[in-house]
């Protein structure tokens, strides 16, 4: 699948956390900054990413509790913060 497509795929299947956080932040409503939703940055898609700020947001369901997912969280967080993005997590609860 291309890069857009799952980027769409992904937006289309959003969680309730994700559709109430962009409800806040599209349309540059959060301080005039205009976040994508699933945007590719390397092999990664970040759920809610401003360019210009150098921002992620992610909403993260319940498998990022897990060991294994941890390890690949701690690892996408170190090549975004190697491109200079500042990374923030929140639980979709």
């Amino acid at each position: 699948m291309d890069p857009t497509s799952l980027a769409r795929v992904l937006r289309r299947k959003s969680t309730w956390a994700e559709k109430k956080l962009w409800a806040i932040l599209r349309d540059r409503r959060f301080s005039a900054y205009k976040f994508r939703r699933q945007h590719k940055v390397g092999e990664h898609y970040l759920d809610f990413c401003c360019a210009e700020a150098r921002y992620n947001l992610e909403a993260d369901g319940g498998q990022h509790g897990f060991p294994e997912q941890q390890t690949q969280d701690v690892v996408r967080d170190e090549y975004l913060k190697s491109r200079n993005f500042q990374t923030r997590r929140f639980w979709n609860s």
